[in-house]
């Protein structure tokens, strides 16, 4: 339990990290500066990663090895896209532009992952 909790916490704090780096690198990302949608994006959005993605990644593990991996960012960017439509936090224009906030949020959750472990058992 203490486990899953310091992930869900880890993952809010690191999303939150790319949300602002997002805002801050790409003009076209527009950012509430209401921080209760912000917030309410960032547990949403964890949440979604720590329950749907791992039970997307078993369904879809096959078409995932076919695609050599391509469809595992399209299953983070409607994680992302999923997350921003309940809460209106962020303005994304295009789906390029959501595939960059998703890689960056991707690659600071990695770079942390990679320094705490939090994977590994």
């Amino acid at each position: 339990m203490f486990k899953l909790l310091k992930k869900f916490i880890t993952l809010t704090l690191t999303a939150g990290l790319g949300v602002y780096i997002c805002q801050r690198i790409f003009p076209e990302i527009i950012v509430t500066r209401d921080l209760k949608p912000l917030i309410m994006f960032l547990i949403i959005f964890s949440g979604l990663t720590l329950v749907i993605k791992p039970i997307l990644d078993i369904l879809l593990k096959p078409l995932m090895i076919l695609t050599l991996g391509l469809l595992s960012i399209i299953v983070n960017m409607g994680i992302v896209m999923l997350a921003n439509n309940f809460t209106k936090a962020m303005i994304i224009n295009d789906n390029f532009t959501l595939f960059k906030v998703t890689f960056i949020i991707g690659l600071i959750g990695f770079g942390v992952n990679l320094a705490i472990g939090l994977n590994s058992d």
